[in-house]
This record gives structure tokens, sequence and C-alpha cells, in this order.
């Protein structure tokens, strides 16, 4: 049985992300590629950047110090092109400590 191969997608919401993708990881990377792909199910035209997935977890990373704003996406072979919200997770609420009274 094969593995997946999978290519991820970054789509950078503002200016100053698709800056920093372009300038410093462009650049480094060579496999990070400047694409407009069509979303199979809604028709749409994105401006993605191809990028492997060390990419996806430094942007994770960084993205709160550095103020980015993207959303990730992942194609699994040849199929569709779909958002990865698993990625982002979600916050935990915290049990309050009960004081004695």
């Amino acid at each position: 049985m094969s593995r997946r191969s999978y290519v991820w997608y970054v789509e950078p919401l503002d200016k100053k992300t698709n800056g920093v993708i372009a300038g410093s990881f462009s650049l480094e990377i060579p496999e990070v590629k400047f694409i407009k792909k069509r979303i199979d199910g809604d028709g749409r035209f994105l401006n993605l950047w191809i990028c492997p997935f060390t990419l996806i977890t430094a942007l994770k990373k960084t993205k709160r110090d550095l103020g980015l704003n993207f959303r990730i996406y992942s194609q699994v072979g040849q199929g569709q092109i779909r958002e990865c919200t698993f990625l982002y997770g979600k916050k935990r609420k915290r049990k309050k400590k009960k004081t004695a009274a």
C-alpha cells in the first residue's frame, strides 16, 4: 500500500503576509511557488503559495509575533483542495480551581 502524498497551500489574506512568504521563504526554499488555483467545489479562484509542511509549521509558530493572516489548504494526491481547519486547534477551557471557603 502506498503512502498518501500531500500538497500544502497557503493563502495570504493581506499584503504583509504575502510579502513575508514571497520575500523570505520563496528565496530560501525552492519548493515555494505562487499559483492561482480554482477550488473545485466553489468554483472560485484563490491566490495560493505551494509550500512544504515545514513552512506551514514555521508560519503557524510566527503568526502571532509577526501579525500574519493566512489560511492553510491541503490536497491529497490529485483530489480536491480543502481548507485545513484541523491544524488551528481548539482552545481548551481551563477548569476553575475550587477555593476553600
